[in-house]
């Protein structure tokens, strides 16, 4: 769903909108607004945000306070897709 722009300067650009960006962003930008929730391994039950790995969703958790509190709180869980 991306594709190189520019070697030079290591742009990339996303095939559904155009948005363009270091690889590693246009990737996360794919995930959240071109890929539909259920077909992103990993999410955030109490925001918007999608990966490809478990790691990054735990790091994703823990660098928010708010969802740590809330996710005790109503006993939310992070979820994975089989």
């Amino acid at each position: 769903m991306w594709r190189a722009v520019d070697d030079r300067h290591k742009k990339y650009r996303c095939r559904a909108c155009g948005k363009a960006d270091r690889k590693s962003r246009v990737v996360d930008h794919v995930l959240k607004y071109h890929v539909p929730m259920d077909r992103v391994p990993f999410s955030c039950s109490l925001c918007n945000f999608r990966c490809l790995e478990q790691h990054e969703l735990m790091d994703h958790v823990r660098k928010y306070r708010r969802h740590i509190d809330e996710a005790s709180k109503l006993g939310v869980t992070i979820r994975q897709c089989s």
